[in-house]
């Protein structure tokens, strides 16, 4: 993909490859990590895709809230509050900054 990551620039490319393949109305649900992009993507979906409802259709992935949920289990843990990022350096953490804020 050379466009950037934006939700819009992600549903445009998959409505498109599905498209390209002949599954353009047989898409059941869409399971992706709980980033604000793949909201984004879920919603302009809905107007790209035969079908496809929205917001109904998406699925959060488990094996990403599980891990959300490991790290503040231990961190609040460890260091008794979190605010911001998780850790300094990495950006892996990033989809979560925004909406975790313990005190």
């Amino acid at each position: 993909m050379n466009k950037s990551h934006m939700g819009k620039n992600l549903a445009e490319v998959l409505a498109q490859c599905l498209k390209d393949y002949g599954l353009n109305g047989c898409i059941l649900a869409v399971i992706a990590h709980n980033a604000s992009n793949n909201n984004t993507m879920v919603k302009e979906l809905e107007g790209l895709l035969d079908g496809f409802l929205g917001k109904l259709s998406q699925g959060c992935c488990f094996a990403h809230i599980l891990n959300i949920t490991c790290i503040l289990s231990v961190f609040t843990k460890t260091k008794g509050k979190l605010t911001g990022k998780l850790d300094g350096d990495n950006n892996d953490n990033k989809d979560i900054d925004d909406r975790v804020h313990l005190r």
